[in-house]
């Protein structure tokens, strides 16, 4: 009896030391896998958490120096900064990607060289017109100060050479360097707001002008390091048949980013049409809290997640399948870990809420929870985004916001009227699941066909 005892509790320790055992070795495998991503991604989060969160950091001062009413008309502006920004980039930063990593060296100067020159060219005139629409419909009952609008088109003007320089670092995957410039660009946008507000007569727009000040800055920091990484000091406009070609792809994510504005802008827009611009004021502080929330991680999560899943493709085209039922994997994954640390950090936060958001603005802290379950099926759908990039389905990437779009600004027309800003809430939430569900069939569509494929081929 004291033998069988003996030999069960050594059969016991060898099962749990198998068990630890295993569970060390698919934790390396894991890490090898995954560890460099996860690293980008933490440093991804944190240097997008300084710059978008520069905001937050200055909102406690600002919505104490600003009534409902003008930090709705500052709400307006930056959505205006959004969309012609947009509009002026042509999306050509968005179509990199499909150009980028299938080129050498010498072939990506040359691309990179091409847009620059593009963008130059054709988008001075674009932003001319789209200021003049804005000015003469968008806002036709208020009165915006000169220097707010030379502000917003300085900004919408010069963010494309940060951006892409953000891009390029990311594709290089120099995420040290991409956290240092994201820094410098939070550390500007801080101080100069602070001066601002505190020390001059426009605290009114103060965030507004330190971000002028600051794109302008890093816009130049941005061409520093063009000239220094030999891309050239002049412009190499491209032929034009290329011209022709780069717009003919670029023009495709058009529709997708300006759907893609809409689904994340217009329920301000419809809060100013039906309630007024201090509404516009309380669901901008929401939204811009849910917005600092899903940029840090999806921003982050596109950054680092998208370049390795594309390079993955690329490297092993027979195993699309494989690795895109691990991405599926993953995305679920984050999605519930992202519920549970939201319901977690939503409790704790509550104390630093109140504090940030001011009582004149306390309302939108009832609006902020459900907005940040909607950004998480947002982020979900970026997940399924790899395998359409890299399949090229430009076309359905270009026109998969439509629906959601729509969903946002029918809903909203109906609801807002109704029942307030509680209506938009709705109408944000319900826009974000339809995009989700959207892009959740169409991959599923693209893996069927590849499966069908490969068995044609077996066969």
């Amino acid at each position: 009896m004291d033998y069988m005892k003996h030999n069960y509790r050594i059969n016991r320790i060898k099962y749990y030391l198998n068990s630890w055992l295993n569970v060390q070795t698919t934790l390396v495998l894991l890490w090898q896998q995954y560890g460099i991503m996860i690293r980008q991604f933490i440093l991804l989060s944190f240097s997008t958490l300084l710059v978008r969160g520069a905001h937050v950091v200055c909102m406690p001062l600002i919505l104490r120096l600003v009534t409902p009413t003008d930090y709705g008309l500052l709400a307006l502006m930056n959505s205006f900064i959004a969309i012609s920004s947009a509009c002026m980039g042509l999306g050509l930063r968005q179509c990199l990607p499909l150009y980028y990593f299938e080129r050498d060296h010498a072939d990506r100067k040359l691309l990179i060289n091409h847009i620059i020159g593009i963008y130059l060219l054709l988008a001075p005139a674009v932003g001319m017109l789209v200021s003049w629409l804005f000015i003469q419909y968008a806002l036709p009952g208020a009165i915006v100060p000169w220097y707010m609008i030379y502000c917003a088109g300085g900004i919408s003007f010069g963010m494309f050479f940060v951006e892409l320089c953000y891009q390029l670092l990311q594709y290089h995957q120099q995420i040290a360097y991409l956290t240092l410039f994201q820094s410098m660009q939070a550390i500007c946008t801080i101080g100069c707001t602070f001066a601002l507000s505190l020390y001059t007569m426009y605290s009114f727009c103060a965030p507004l002008i330190a971000q002028a000040i600051t794109i302008a800055i890093m816009s130049l920091l941005a061409y520093y390091c063009w000239v220094k990484n030999a891309y050239g000091v002049q412009i190499a406009l491209p032929t034009w048949h290329s011209l022709r070609s780069y717009l003919a792809t670029s023009i495709c994510f058009m529709p997708s980013m300006l759907f893609g504005w809409t689904l994340a802008a217009c329920q301000r827009w419809l809060v100013a049409h039906y309630l007024g611009l201090a509404d516009v004021g309380i669901y901008a502080v929401a939204d811009g809290l849910c917005q600092l929330s899903y940029l840090v991680c999806t921003y982050a999560m596109v950054g680092s997640h998208m370049p390795y899943m594309l390079q993955k493709f690329v490297a092993r085209p027979r195993d699309t399948i494989i690795i895109e039922q691990e991405n599926r994997m993953v995305m679920w994954c984050a999605m519930l870990t992202a519920v549970l640390l939201l319901s977690i950090a939503c409790w704790l936060s509550m104390p630093l809420l109140r504090f940030i958001v001011h009582e004149n603005f306390a309302q939108a802290v009832q609006y902020l929870f459900p907005l940040l379950i909607g950004s998480i099926f947002l982020m979900g759908a970026h997940f399924l985004s790899p395998l359409l990039q890299h399949k090229k389905r430009s076309l359905f990437l270009g026109c998969s916001l439509l629906v959601p779009a729509m969903v946002n600004i029918a809903l909203g027309i109906v609801l807002v009227p109704r029942i307030g800003l509680y209506g938009a809430v709705i109408a944000q939430v319900t826009a974000y699941i339809t995009y989700f569900c959207m892009n959740l069939w169409y991959n599923q569509r693209l893996l069927n066909a590849e499966r069908n494929a490969s068995g044609c081929n077996g066969s």
